[in-house]
């Protein structure tokens, strides 16, 4: 279990079970290009997650406007990929092995990497919110959700703006979170 800006996570596989959107292959794209370009080149992205069936559904979602340069399954592979590929967006769930994502995002941000951070979670908590942007974060979408709000989140963050579907909440209650559920008495 580690502990991140009050939030505690447990790194390790988690049975999350959450549903996830139907992305399809073509998702509408309101007024915007499908071309996401820096200059001459399409716009480079890392995606951490520890579950093949989320990696290969955001990379479906991503690929006609981005360069994905890598899939990683865990957060000492995601600072790798990053330190070697210099991508413009990492992509990251909060539940993985080895360094969960709050830690691995903590650890860019203090290397001073430019590389953007959006989580992508199934995490639907105000503190969990919280923790994501204390560590750097600038989106934060629930997997549930991914097939809606993957791209604006992605463009908005690509502005320099933030992205989230819940406001932190500032001097809020601390509790210990687990990624997988405790029986209850």
């Amino acid at each position: 279990m580690q502990n991140f800006a009050g939030v505690e996570v447990e790194s390790g596989n988690a049975d999350i079970g959450a549903p996830l959107a139907d992305a399809g292959s073509e998702l509408p794209v309101e007024g915007r290009s499908l071309e996401v370009e820096e200059g001459n080149r399409r716009l480079r992205v890392v995606v951490a997650d520890d579950r093949e069936e989320i990696l290969a559904t955001v990379s479906n979602i991503l690929h006609r406007e981005f360069e994905i340069v890598a899939t990683v399954g865990d957060g000492a592979s995601l600072i790798e990929a990053v330190e070697g590929l210099d991508p413009d967006l990492v992509v990251v769930d909060v539940s993985m092995p080895v360094l969960n994502g709050f830690e691995a995002a903590s650890r860019l941000q203090e290397s001073h990497y430019r590389a953007k951070v959006l989580f992508l979670t199934v995490h639907n908590d105000p503190d969990y919110v919280e923790a994501a942007f204390s560590a750097g974060a600038s989106g934060y979408v629930l997997k549930p959700r991914l097939g809606i709000d993957l791209l604006p989140a992605i463009r908005e963050v690509l502005r320099g703006g933030t992205f989230s579907p819940l406001k932190p909440m500032r001097g809020s209650r601390r509790l210990a979170f687990q990624t997988k559920p405790q029986p209850s008495y």
